[in-house]
């Protein structure tokens, strides 16, 4: 409950809890058992041994950490880091890592292929855990925006997604050297290998629906997903339903081009900020037609107006106008 209290006064719970992973926390102070697989190097500790800053200016010139990272990702240093803050104890675990080091080490060309794979990915580990957040819970708050904000969520997921794809094909890229791996590091090698069950998972299979559904590229230009044809049947069939209403809108507008004999008049629709508008479609006509053939009865109902123009709402245009707004806001 106090942890619980906690997060919500911090304003994480909403981030946090609806991943539901949780962890064990086991005490180094000998009562856990076999339950503390790592030691904890208290701040005091870190500072003494100038493991991440040194005693002279703070920075990182000469410190323990700046000598060992050899890291080419952020999420690679941050994992480094915990590393350092919380050793492991056991002996097992410190000769695993050796042998993935040692392995690493006699195999150049794996290390050098994973490395310039890696080094392109995006900070995937907070990429992921903004996605997350992208809640349709936390998307749905009142408070303003000043900025695109589905775009920019967009771009997040796109960039998560492309950067998953990535891994993936450098973990593909590194599969002819798994079995020497395997040899000298069975950890490392069954963390890259393919097999069933086992290893990395198949991510190009996660990834295969997403593909199949839109276009990436297209996506990030746009700003918007637009599904492929026959990927969503809810889209398909308010694509279908807004095509009929444009040929619908272009029959009245020939209609109304014939009657009064102006080739001229136009559908006009009102410029808002955010394209939200309401009011779409107005015919619009300039006054020396209606004076020359005459105001029709349909045209009761005047929209709007600018020098030399009238623009108005038929019965059939507002219908479809209507029809046109909720098509689009199916789509």
């Amino acid at each position: 409950g106090g942890c619980l209290r906690y997060l919500q006064r911090t304003l994480l719970d909403k981030q946090l809890l609806p991943r539901a992973e949780f962890a064990q926390w086991f005490p180094t102070d000998g009562e856990a058992g076999e339950g503390a697989a790592t030691l904890v190097v208290d701040g005091k500790t870190l500072q003494n041994l100038e493991v991440f800053a040194n005693s002279t200016d703070g920075g990182t010139k000469g410190t323990l950490f700046a000598a060992i990272d050899r890291t080419c990702t952020p999420f690679g240093k941050r994992e480094l880091r915990r590393w350092v803050c919380a050793p492991p104890q056991r002996v097992e675990d410190v000769v695993e890592r050796q042998d993935a080091v040692a392995a690493l080490l006699a195999a150049p060309d794996a290390a050098e292929t994973l490395r310039k794979a890696l080094h392109k990915l995006p900070d995937l580990e907070r990429l992921l855990a903004r996605v997350h957040s992208f809640s349709v819970d936390q998307a749905s708050n009142a408070a303003t925006h000043y900025t695109d904000v589905s775009k920019a969520r967009l771009l997040e997921f796109l960039k998560a997604l492309t950067g998953l794809a990535a891994l993936d094909a450098a973990v593909e890229a590194v599969q002819p050297h798994v079995a020497g791996l395997s040899g000298s590091s069975p950890r490392l090698g069954g963390l890259l290998s393919r097999e069933a069950d086992a290893g990395f998972p198949p991510v190009d299979a996660t990834l295969a629906p997403f593909r199949e559904a839109f276009d990436w590229e297209a996506a990030r230009k746009a700003g918007r997903v637009v599904p492929k044809e026959r990927a969503n049947d809810e889209y398909d069939a308010a694509r279908r339903r807004l095509l009929e209403v444009d040929a619908g809108l272009q029959q009245e507008l020939s209609r109304w081009r014939r009657e009064l004999r102006d080739s001229s008049i136009e559908l006009w629709t009102p410029s808002v900020a955010n394209g939200q508008t309401t009011e779409p479609f107005q015919l619009a006509v300039a006054e020396k037609t209606l004076q020359k053939q005459g105001t029709p009865e349909e045209f009761a109902q005047q929209m709007s107006s600018k020098k030399g123009t009238k623009r108005f709402w038929t019965a059939e245009l507002r219908e479809l106008a209507g029809e046109h707004l909720e098509a689009k806001a199916a789509r």
